[in-house]
This record gives structure tokens, C-alpha cells and sequence, in this order.
């Protein structure tokens, strides 16, 4: 990244305005306290703390009523948090989306520079540019300002040092990945593995141990100053806290809501499964061209890691399509059409109106609301396949169904099918089940909903369908990136 020719200098700006600004228009319009997004409590919490001298704790923030008390996020998470509130409080939502913005508009630098080393400088763009106005990396960073985009800019930067030789800076960025999120290890099996198959046991002896000294480095100032539990909560302590949320759209959540029985207990043992079977198929399903076999398995673990982890939500998505973006440059052949303009003008307009309409909580919403909202959830995955139109067509019908499922459960609350006449429908579901079995809508909802069959019918397709799209379309792509060649 140190020689950038001209050329490479004017596309870098562009890419960083053109990415700044397109944040920037979306993300005021989804500001309105107190229907934000419940995650900002739980951002800003370790902030406040910290700046009291509470050192990794959530509950300085009383307005956020959040359960717990010590930080289900990284150290380095909470040290950012704390400089941002000491700046700017603890209400202003939109500023507090800032950070993830900005860690998102350099996410859009760092898919050039490992596109451009992969392929060449105008697919890099191109594939820029399909990250830059993607449906679920602008509801991540522009609407929700969720920390995802954070973690991911170090998971990026250790991934694109990697593929240019400069393993212990990998490793660097690789531990400040961690440090900020947990997941930073999901990514860590296909590393190694790539280190072990490209450059030997030796190579790979030396990274994980680099790895391991920084890390530790970096964390024991935390330890010393809150001690070892508070620092190694948001590793240790945070997945068990995750589990059993009732937003959770995961195999064990979905059981549990219809039976009542709680089999949070086969999260760990099943993961670790998946894992291992998927790694065993990295070695009967290896690729001559070592770095599109790397992305290949990190997507790939991401996906298990999704769908057998315990903890499935929509906004998670991106997690999987960063890399998934980078694996269809083997396939992208055409870079520019009209329809993929029409596409990304979709995707800018449902995420407008999702803004100004919905709000994170049961709130009154019009017919008319509900209709645009309705509206959305069709133009969002329809702007999603016109913008991956000239990838892979598999790729495309998958990516965009779960983009069908993201805008369904970011719309739960409104429940836009309410538009819609359900009385029929609805009298003769209830007539069939017994609703008081799904414990979880309503516990969300409670007397929202009594009484009224269709209210339940029109929240519970927009929380079991999307769980059952997700379902589908992960297993499907993980069965068609095993299938790569």
C-alpha cells in the first residue's frame, strides 16, 4: 500500500467520497431516540464506564436497560467507545455511528487493495464499488452503525498483508482484530491452514506464536487495570450470554420458542462439529489458486459459524458477504451495466424509506407505512440481483433471498403484512395451533397481540420466516462454495 501510483491515488479518493458521502446522506434519517437500534446502549455502556473508571462494565448506562454488568465486547471496542463519549455524550446516535462509518468507508480502500492484488486495479474498483452500495454493508454502517465494520477493517488488513507476504504484520492486525471483537477467530483456521499449505509448518509455527505474544500484550493492561474476568468476558463469558435471545433466529432459539425446551446446551459440541467436518473437507476439496481457497474457506467457516453457533441475527450477514464479494471476482467478467445502476438506486431507496419509517420498538405505524415498508422488502433483494448481475447466477439468487430475509426481520416490529387482509387466514391458523405455544412472540409483543390472531400471524411470518430463509440459503452456500473448482 506504500506505492500508489497516480492513478491508484485519484481512485482512492474517489472511492473514499463516493463511500463517505453515500453514509452520510443515509445514516440522519434513523436517529430517533428512543426506537434505536438496542445495541447502541450496549456501545456506548463500556464507554461511559470506562470514562468513570468502571473499567469494561455495561451498566453506567441506566436509560439503556441492559442486563448484566461486565462487557460482552472487546477491550479495544470499549477504549473506542470511551473517547467517543467523552466527546459526545451518551444520546446522540448518529454520531455514535460515525465510528462504524468511517471503519466502513476504509473497508471500501481495503477491497481495492486486496482486489488489486488478486485480480487487477479495475476489477478492484469494481469490486469496491459493489461493497461500497451493497444492501447489507450500508444497513450495517449507515442505518444500525453496527461494530461490525470495525472489526472487520483489521480482519481485512491482517488478510490483505497475508497475501502479500508480510505475515507478521498480518499477525498484528489479526490481534487487534480480536481485540476489538471476538469473532476476529473465526477467520483464524482457513489463516493458518493457508499458512501451512503456502509457506510450511515453520511459517505457521512463527505466525501463531506472533499472534499469541501480541495479544497478550495488548490485553494485559486490561487485565492488570480490571482483572482477568471483566478483560476476558467478551471471550469466555459472551457466548453464553448470547445464546438465548429472543431476536435470535438460531436453530436452538427457534426450538426452544416452540417447545419450550432448552437445548442451549448442543450450541458448543455442535459447532466445534461443524468446524471440524468443515475443515476435514478443506483437504478433499483443496483449490490450485491458494488465495481464492483461502476466501473460499473463510466464507465457509463463517457460514457454520453462523448457522450452528447459537447466535443468528440478520444484521450478521455481512460477516459472510465480505468475503463471499471477494471469492465472485474469480467469476465477475462484465464490470459495468445500467442494471446494475438500477440496482444500487433500489437498494439507496429501500434503505431510505426503511429510515424514515421504521422505528426499533412496537410502535403505531399507518397502512401507508406498512405499504412502503411491504414495498421494500421486494425492491431490496430485487436491487440486490440487478447489482450482482454480471456474478456468478447461483450466488446471485441466494445472496439476494437472503437479503429478503435481512429486510424482513430489520422490519419485525412493524409487521408490514398487517397492510394486508389476514382475518381469514389467521382465524382459521388459530384454529389449527395452538399460538400460545410460540412463547416468544408473545413474550416480544405480549398484549400487542392478544386477541388478535392476524397481529400474531403478520409478526410471526416476519420473525420464523426469515430464520427459515436464512436456514435454507446458508446450507445452500455452503453446498455451492464446497462445490468450487
Amino acid at each position: 500500500m506504500n506505492k500508489i501510483k497516480i492513478n491508484d491515488r485519484k481512485g482512492i479518493v474517489f472511492l473514499i467520497l463516493i463511500s463517505f458521502l453515500v453514509r452520510i446522506i443515509l445514516s440522519p434519517f434513523f436517529v430517533m431516540f428512543p426506537y434505536i437500534p438496542h445495541d447502541f446502549y450496549a456501545y456506548v455502556g463500556p464507554g461511559k464506564c470506562m470514562a468513570e473508571g468502571k473499567y469494561l462494565m455495561w451498566v453506567c448506562t441506566e436509560w439503556g436497560g441492559r442486563k448484566g454488568e461486565i462487557s460482552a465486547y472487546g477491550p479495544f471496542f470499549s477504549t473506542l467507545m470511551m473517547f467517543w463519549y467523552l466527546l459526545f455524550g451518551e444520546f446522540d446516535f448518529f454520531m455514535y455511528k460515525i465510528p462504524s462509518i468511517i471503519f466502513d468507508t476504509l473497508n471500501v480502500l481495503m477491497i481495492y487493495f486486496i482486489g488489486k492484488k488478486l485480480f487487477d486495479k479495475r476489477l478492484a474498483l469494481y469490486l469496491s464499488l459493489l461493497y461500497c452500495f451493497s444492501f447489507i454493508v450500508l444497513y450495517n454502517s449507515a442505518v444500525v452503525g453496527n461494530d461490525d465494520n470495525i472489526t472487520m477493517f483489521f480482519i481485512l488488513g491482517s488478510l490483505y498483508f497475508l497475501i502479500n507476504k508480510k505475515l507478521p504484520i498480518s499477525a498484528v492486525f489479526s490481534s487487534v482484530s480480536i481485540m476489538f471483537k471476538i469473532i476476529g477467530i473465526i477467520s483464524l483456521p482457513a489463516v493458518f491452514y493457508y499458512i501451512f499449505r503456502k509457506y510450511g509448518l515453520n511459517a505457521l509455527f512463527k505466525y501463531a506464536l506472533l499472534l499469541g505474544i501480541v495479544y497478550l500484550c495488548f490485553l494485559s493492561p486490561f487485565i492488570l487495570i480490571a482483572g482477568p474476568e471483566r478483560a476476558l468476558f467478551y471471550i469466555l463469558g459472551s457466548p453464553r450470554t448470547r445464546v438465548m435471545g429472543g431476536e435470535y433466529m438460531s436453530f436452538y432459539g427457534m426450538f426452544n420458542y416452540i417447545t419450550n425446551i432448552n437445548v442451549s446446551f448442543l450450541v458448543m459440541p455442535i459447532w466445534i462439529l461443524s468446524n471440524l467436518v468443515t475443515f476435514f473437507l478443506f483437504f478433499i476439496r483443496k483449490l490450485k489458486n491458494r488465495e481464492r481457497e483461502l476466501f473460499r474457506n473463510i466464507t465457509m467457516f463463517w457460514v457454520v459459524s453462523l448457522l450452528f453457533g447459537g447466535l443468528l441475527t440478520a444484521a450478521q450477514q455481512y460477516l459472510i458477504f465480505v468475503f463471499l464479494l471477494i471469492l465472485m471476482g474469480y467469476y465477475i467478467k462484465k464490470k459495468h451495466t445500467t442494471t446494475q445502476i438500477i440496482g444500487g438506486i433500489l437498494i439507496f431507496i429501500s434503505l431510505l424509506v426503511f429510515s424514515v419509517i421504521y422505528r426499533w420498538g412496537v410502535v403505531e405505524y399507518s397502512n401507508i407505512d406498512r405499504i412502503l415498508l411491504l414495498l421494500i422488502t421486494i425492491t431490496s433483494p430485487l436491487g440486490v440481483f440487478l447489482l450482482l448481475n454480471n456474478v456468478k447466477l447461483n450466488y446471485r439468487i441466494i445472496w439476494s433471498l437472503i437479503i429478503l430475509a435481512v429486510i424482513m426481520f430489520g422490519e419485525l416490529h412493524a409487521a408490514p403484512i398487517l397492510a394486508l387482509p389476514l382475518e381469514n387466514i389467521a382465524n382459521q391458523l388459530n384454529q389449527l395451533i395452538d399460538i400460545n405455544r410460540f412463547t416468544v412472540v408473545q413474550s416480544l409483543y405480549g398484549d400487542h397481540i392478544q386477541g388478535k390472531p392476524e397481529v400474531f400471524l403478520a409478526y410471526g411470518v416476519f420473525y420464523g420466516g426469515p430464520a427459515v430463509i436464512l436456514w435454507a440459503c446458508l446450507i445452500s452456500l455452503y453446498y455451492t462454495l464446497l462445490k468450487e473448482i
